[in-house]
């Protein structure tokens, strides 16, 4: 994907030519435009927003190497910390709702 869309971006000619394969594979990662993925993750907050801040990285991964030769490891790495991050904060945000529900059934 991302060799496709330098491609694009650095050949006019060319990114015309691949521009509904582009869209073809957006259309396929994206959950809101495939059910089959959709499905996969479910429709849980938590699932959707990793999947996507996964994609993010991957993205942000494969680019970094790409225009930075020699610096796969300094990437890897602060994609790594920032999955962690993201995951704990979402934790918290899930304990935080479950709070939240346990104190309005209290309430009832």
């Amino acid at each position: 994907m991302i060799e496709l869309w330098l491609a694009a971006r650095n050949e006019p000619e060319l990114g015309s030519a691949i521009q509904s394969s582009i869209l073809r594979i957006r259309d396929l990662a994206n959950p809101q435009l495939n059910p089959r993925l959709l499905r996969v993750l479910g429709k849980s907050p938590k699932a959707l927003s990793l999947y996507r801040l996964s994609l993010e990285i991957m993205i942000w991964m494969a680019l970094g190497r790409a225009v930075t030769p020699g610096t796969g490891l300094l990437v890897v790495d602060a994609a790594d910390r920032l999955l962690r991050a993201a995951e704990e904060h979402l934790s918290a945000a899930e304990r935080d709702e479950r709070k939240h529900t346990e104190r309005r059934s209290a309430h009832r």
